[in-house]
């Protein structure tokens, strides 16, 4: 149970880092532009 809840725990933090860097990608090609 606690390994699950661990697993999940890392994977919300991986997605919430990989949003975090694509919105951060999308707003400096818009600024480029």
């Amino acid at each position: 149970m606690s390994a699950l809840v661990m697993l999940v725990l890392s994977g919300c933090l991986f997605a919430t880092l990989f949003v975090a860097v694509a919105v951060a990608i999308g707003l400096a090609l818009a600024r480029k532009r």
